[in-house]
């Protein structure tokens, strides 16, 4: 391979990394590990992470920089510009420089050292090149202006992104507000499950805020700092914090995502202050906790506690012993049970308060919410969803989507169904298999329901959405299903599809899938070809771009009722998605 091509091959490497991690940035698209606390994200959030002053990310301008580079590199064929190889080298110190940051932070993240190393091989190889005794003057200027598109293109990318989900904010505070006002009075002899502990604010108030946050977490930081403001200018608000810390030390739904490695611990230490001295010790500890994002090593808490003048013995007793376990634990399934899933989440008068990450969400809705002069009681009075009944008002506040459901429809139904169900799903993914049968089961019990199924394979030989391979077979899975449509009725397709995801726990081979193809009536050897026809392929793709956006935080399978993604459905012990589906008039 020559070092020209080897050098394109260098860029494409870089261009698809840097895009997939401004994607990440954007909410876009959910990277493998580069979750919040991740190396990704904190590296991210440091001076290191952005430019000064324009406060654009750095892995904006690694895109629009490798783009810009590979453009001017295509004019290099015949040998490297000499100016062009001094901006060559520039880049590859600023990539060494950038990589030696990650270590020495500790802060290593895969995908931005992968594209370094990209980068400086890259540096390498245009090294390799003949030099050109010319200046370069014109891939320099291709360069620039490259440089300079790509970044108006990612501002307004970027813009886009940001009005879209300020947008959805608002229209989710906006409901909810109007949900808060109209819930009205209270039910004096209702009692909450979960005795308060440290409420601040008055013991009877007109308005009440339940509030469960995680001290690593940056938006809960910034909700807390609303609500002290709130208790400070209102005698007639009451706040009771609750724990939902993301770590998998004191939270077992959050063992596959262990975010805030130290939540459990900061929200121990805040129950033992409260313990030790009460509410105003506990609030005292939050408020320090949040200044230090929930990170603290024992000597800092040490000298904290030694310079408030606890007991640091007694302290330490009381955080490490089973008290501040079984109290945060407690938050912890109480939160559950309410349908909690993210933080902060905030109850106000027993209703949820959506789109609080709007801007000044919080004290704009409990301004609005005082006018009303609602009655005042105990937090105790308020009666609020089960989670049943919220993941169920989750999906109804959903904003509808145009789901494309015309593009195939096998279902013999009218194209006005009064349920009409759209799956975008992958045969080696054990949810989409639960999903599949639940949704069917129900569609196949009601005439005036529609059921499509579209493909979205985690796996980037068919669905150029995909970075890499997650399933191994689910480009050839998708493909039979496919080929039982092309060559086909609708009855031999559902039969192929629900053939497939029954074996997804045995697994399943190209021999197995043609012997099955064999005895719904295809030749072994025709089936096999459609498999591998363009347009078997191209039905794939199609969908599965047509699904990336449709997919919800990048989780499959994602699901479509009436035009609305149903954003959770799995919760223990209840069928969330039939009761959806029964309650729609």
């Amino acid at each position: 391979m020559s070092a020209f091509v080897a050098g394109a091959a260098s860029l494409i490497g870089c261009i698809l990394l840097s895009a997939a991690l401004t994607a990440e940035h954007l909410g876009q698209l959910a990277l493998p590990g580069c979750g919040a606390q991740s190396a990704c994200a904190r590296i991210a959030a440091t001076p290191w992470g952005h430019l000064p002053v324009l406060d654009w990310p750095v892995a904006f301008l690694g895109l629009s920089y490798f783009i810009g580079l590979a453009l001017a590199w295509s004019r290099c064929r015949a040998g490297m510009p000499t100016l062009l190889l001094q901006v060559v080298r520039l880049g590859a110190a600023v990539s060494l420089l950038l990589t030696g940051v990650m270590f020495v932070e500790g802060l290593v993240c895969g995908y931005c050292l992968a594209t370094h190393a990209a980068h400086l091989l890259f540096c390498v190889l245009a090294h390799r090149l003949p030099p050109l005794r010319t200046s370069g003057t014109a891939a320099l200027t291709l360069l620039a202006g490259s440089i300079a598109a790509a970044s108006i293109g990612l501002f307004y990318w970027q813009d886009a992104v940001e009005t879209r989900t300020g947008d959805d904010q608002e229209r989710n505070l906006a409901d909810s507000m109007a949900e808060i006002v109209a819930a009205g009075q209270v039910d004096a002899t209702a009692s909450d499950e979960h005795a308060a502990r440290f409420t601040a604010g008055a013991e009877r108030a007109a308005v009440r805020i339940v509030v469960f946050s995680d001290y690593q977490c940056d938006d809960c930081k910034r909700i807390h700092a609303d609500l002290e403001r709130l208790l400070e200018t209102h005698d007639n608000v009451a706040v009771d914090p609750r724990h939902f810390p993301m770590c998998s030390d004191c939270n077992p739904s959050t063992k596959e995502r262990n975010l805030h490695p130290n939540a459990c611990w900061a929200a121990r230490a805040a129950e033992a202050a409260g313990i030790l001295r009460g509410t105003p010790g506990f609030w005292a500890m939050s408020r320090w906790l949040f200044e230090r994002d929930g990170e603290f090593t024992r000597p800092e808490l040490d000298a904290y506690l030694e310079r408030e003048g606890f007991d640091v013995a007694a302290f330490r007793s009381a955080m490490e012993g089973p008290e501040t376990l079984k109290r945060v634990k407690a938050d912890i399934d109480e939160a559950l049970r309410r349908g909690l899933h993210f933080t902060p989440m905030l109850f106000v008068n027993g209703v949820e308060l959506r789109g609080v990450l709007a801007p000044n969400a919080v004290p704009r809705a409990i301004e609005e919410v005082l006018v009303t002069q609602p009655e005042p009681a105990s937090v105790g009075a308020d009666v609020t969803l089960t989670a049943l009944e919220k993941h169920v008002a989750d999906w109804k506040s959903q904003p509808r989507r145009h789901t494309g459901a015309e593009f195939r429809s096998w279902r013999a139904t009218p194209s006005n169904a009064r349920v009409q169900i759209v799956v975008w799903g992958d045969y080696q993914e054990q949810h989409t298999v639960t999903a599949d049968r639940i949704l069917r089961a129900w569609s196949d019990s009601h005439s005036d329901a529609s059921y499509v199924f579209r493909h979205f394979p985690a796996h980037s030989g068919c669905n150029s959405s995909m970075k890499r391979i997650m399933h191994p077979n689910a480009c050839m899975l998708a493909q039979a299903a496919e080929a039982a449509a092309l060559l086909g009725d609708e009855a031999q397709y559902w039969q192929m599809h629900s053939w497939l995801l029954d074996q997804q726990e045995a697994g399943v081979s190209l021999a197995g899938v043609l012997q099955y193809a064999t005895q719904l009536g295809f030749p072994p050897f025709g089936f096999e070809e459609a498999m591998r026809s363009p347009s078997v392929a191209e039905a794939i793709e199609t969908e599965a771009k047509q699904g990336f956006p449709m997919l919800n935080r990048g989780v499959i399978p994602a699901i479509y009722i009436n035009g609305r993604v149903v954003p959770r459905w799995r919760l223990d012990g209840e069928n969330v998605l039939e009761t959806i589906l029964n309650g729609i008039d």
